[in-house]
């Protein structure tokens, strides 16, 4: 599978903006849950010191019993900020003091314990007692409790909430603006490079990159400016070589056009000089035919006499080089055939056997002289009655026994007939001589 490739864009946006929302949040929530932890303290404190204060400030009146002195202490207890109500409680007489709203009633039930501070709330308001101790600040001889509203709190607490709600989207908003111009600042100088180096792709070699601000955008600008100088220079030179070239090829164009028109001429000349060779080639092989034609008849009608056996041995060796002769005629005349493209084949019986023997005793006279034995090897299994060209089969074996007596001196020449390959109505014979 191929890897997914990823846009600046997104990488801005995963490594730098993402990154940055989750700290700015994390930072966020923080300080939230700090600052109302901190504002819960307080008033916590504030609370339980101004109950303690009031603790102190009844201590004396209660033990001397001066009732006008509590009321009095409790009513300008009511005159502290946030504070709703304030009750007092006086266990050896019995008698409580309250001054302010009825207390709310809250989830617990029952009196402060006067053996330690208590703190309880209600839905709208914090209740705060202190225990009275005697003289000697062991034995409790009763409680001071103080309501306090806690809507005030609550909106410190929410301003606090909104406080920090607005400098996180303010963070955020200065972040994606700064992830934004950086991802600008990337992406503007790549598409601008990536513009230009399209346009030299296309050929348009006098495009150049600007100028950039950054380092690295501006060390790679002067590279692909550098690049195209080098690859308008060339372009420049291979267009010189280009019409150099196709100067020197029109000039050879001209010149085999020349050569084309001389060597037409010339073929001409050569056609019409082999036309009047074919013909006198083969006028001059028919006149060679008829005296020979008729120095065989004579030879023939020779042998049909009485003659002892060596003069009919040199009248059929007359009679053959006669037949060759008329062979070699022939063969001239096959070569005018060739070249005018009339050459066929004979469709004849071919005595195999007698025509190796013919060939054989032609040339025997000649292998005699150079201590050379000529000896045929036929393979047993080549038909007695084949049908060829008895004559061009001939003078392809007698250009091979000559050749080899050419290049003998002493020794055996050995004419080995063997079948090369065989079908059902044709057969390949394969001669060699060794």
């Amino acid at each position: 599978m191929k890897n997914k490739r990823s846009s600046i864009k997104s990488d801005v946006w995963r490594l730098i903006f993402i990154p940055s929302i989750t700290i700015i949040i994390l930072i966020a929530v923080s300080l939230t849950y700090l600052c109302i932890s901190q504002i819960n303290k307080f008033i916590d404190l504030r609370g339980g010191v101004l109950a303690q204060k009031t603790a102190h400030l009844l201590h004396k009146p209660l033990l001397e019993n001066n009732r006008e002195l509590v009321q009095y202490i409790l009513d300008a207890s009511l005159e502290e900020p946030y504070i709703r109500a304030a009750h007092a409680y006086y266990s050896d007489t019995d008698q409580s003091f309250h001054s302010g709203p009825q207390f709310m009633r809250t989830n617990d039930a029952g009196e402060p314990n006067l053996q330690q501070p208590l703190e309880r709330s209600t839905y709208r308001t914090l209740r705060f007692a202190h225990p009275l101790v005697n003289l000697d600040n062991k034995n409790p001889i009763g409680w001071v409790e103080l309501e306090l509203m806690a809507a005030p709190y609550a909106v410190v607490r929410y301003e606090a909430i909104v406080l920090t709600i607005a400098l996180t989207v303010l963070c955020l908003i200065i972040g994606a603006y700064f992830a934004i111009s950086l991802y600008y600042r990337i992406t503007d100088p790549l598409d601008h490079i990536k513009n230009i180096v399209h346009a030299l792709a296309r050929g348009r070699l006098n495009e150049r990159v600007e100028p950039q601000r950054s380092s690295e955008f501006l060390d790679l600008a002067e590279s692909i400016n550098t690049m195209a100088d080098y690859m308008e220079a060339a372009q420049a030179d291979m267009q010189s070589h280009i019409d150099h070239a196709i100067e020197d090829l029109r000039e050879t164009l001209e010149t085999i056009e020349i050569q084309n028109v001389e060597l037409d001429l010339a073929r001409k000349e050569a056609l019409e000089a082999s036309r009047i060779k074919s013909e006198f080639l083969a006028n001059t092989s028919h006149e060679i035919r008829t005296p020979l034609n008729g120095i065989l008849g004579f030879i023939n009608l020779a042998l049909k006499t009485e003659l002892n056996e060596q003069q009919r041995e040199y009248m059929e060796t007359i009679r053959d080089s006669a037949q060759n002769l008329l062979t070699v005629i022939n063969g001239i005349l096959d070569f005018s055939k060739i070249e005018s493209g009339k050459l066929t084949l004979d469709y004849a019986p071919l005595p195999i056997r007698n025509c190796i023997d013919e060939v054989l005793h032609i040339f025997a006279p000649d292998a005699h002289e150079k201590n050379v034995e000529l000896i045929n090897y036929i393979e047993t299994k080549i038909p007695k009655n084949l049908l060829g060209d008895a004559l061009r089969f001939k003078q392809v074996l007698s250009n091979l026994i000559s050749n080899a007596i050419k290049y003998s001196n002493t020794g055996n020449i050995l004419v080995d007939v063997s079948i090369l390959q065989q079908q059902e109505t044709q057969i390949t014979l394969k001669v060699c001589e060794r």
